[in-house]
């Protein structure tokens, strides 16, 4: 059984003003490096999921995919794309973790 990963990195971030949250520092690398790092080991396939900074997440090496709309209709939307573009018949979905900026 083959699993693909699909990290969602695709929102606006309208609950942390806006950042990419992919992008975002956390303890000296973007949030983006310490996923991939952990789930790319576990799967057989990793692909990102982003609608902004496409070219950033690109530099990673592996496949960059965006929602089927410009409308960033949430994490269904980036699961949608995912299925489309998935090789396996088995998908895990990792999502970014958020916060509020106070």
């Amino acid at each position: 059984m083959q699993i693909t990963a699909v990290i969602l990195a695709g929102g606006r971030g309208t609950r942390m003003g806006g950042v990419d949250k992919g992008l975002v520092d956390y303890q000296g690398q973007p949030m983006i490096e310490h996923i991939l790092a952990r789930i790319t080991p576990q799967v057989d396939h990793v692909m990102i999921n982003a609608n902004r900074h496409i070219e950033r997440y690109q530099t990673y090496g592996v496949p960059v995919i965006t929602d089927e709309n410009d409308q960033f209709d949430g994490p269904l939307a980036g699961m949608q794309a995912a299925l489309h573009h998935a090789a396996t018949d088995w998908i895990l979905s990792v999502t970014l973790p958020c916060c509020h900026w106070t």
